[in-house]
């Protein structure tokens, strides 16, 4: 009788393995599940959201930008001078990004 009860537990145990795996497998995105969980799937980037491929000759107007650092324990200030594309943002915007 003993034995008969480890054999029920082993195959529901076994089941249980199986049934994880498959849950896995269909949950992971394989080419199977991938139209089912939509909700999972992250968006692909929008245009012009800077997620995109960066062009070599950007359109915009070049701005030069004046920079002030503290160098050392900040006792005197480091001029740096930056030349960015302005798209329409602010010069307050261009100096943050």
């Amino acid at each position: 009788m003993k034995s008969r009860f480890v054999r029920k537990s082993q195959v529901s145990r076994l089941a249980l393995v199986a049934l994880v795996l498959l849950l896995t497998v269909a949950l992971s995105g394989c080419g199977l599940a991938s139209g089912m969980f939509t909700i999972f799937r992250r968006p692909g980037p929008a245009p012009g959201d800077g997620t995109g491929p960066i062009s070599p000759n950007p359109d915009g107007v070049p701005v030069t930008l004046t920079l002030y650092f503290g160098e050392g324990q900040a006792e005197n200030l480091t001029l740096e001078e930056r030349t960015v594309i302005q798209r329409g943002e602010s010069v307050e915007e261009l100096a943050i990004w």
